[in-house]
């Protein structure tokens, strides 16, 4: 649980009321996911930051090279949509490429 002031809760309704809907939680929610998709690749595992090694479906082993704007670029120059489907489908395979154990990385 988070503790929250009356001025947070108070700009936290003006913003509601601004965006038509949903609850406090949700808007909080949204805002998070906002500013969490321009550093990291948002996929079914959680956000992934830039260094992460991940595997697509087709067993692919690629590392995140950079986040930004709606792009998740890879390695060897990839790259896919932030929260796309393909994006969504990658799997986390270890935090960086020193901890990989395993073959070829970026088709390399």
């Amino acid at each position: 649980m988070m503790r929250v002031n009356k001025k947070l809760l108070d700009d936290l309704k003006i913003l509601k009321e601004v965006k038509r809907g949903g609850s406090c939680l949700s808007l909080v929610d949204d805002l998070v996911k906002k500013e969490l998709m321009k550093t990291h690749a948002l996929t079914n595992c959680g956000y992934l930051k830039a260094g992460n090694v991940v595997s697509t479906a087709s067993g692919a082993v690629l590392v995140i090279n950079s986040v930004y704007g709606d792009r998740v670029t890879f390695g060897d120059g990839t790259f896919v949509i932030n929260g796309g489907i393909f994006c969504l489908n990658l799997l986390f395979v270890c935090n960086s490429i020193d901890l990989y154990e395993g073959g070829a990385v970026n088709g390399k």
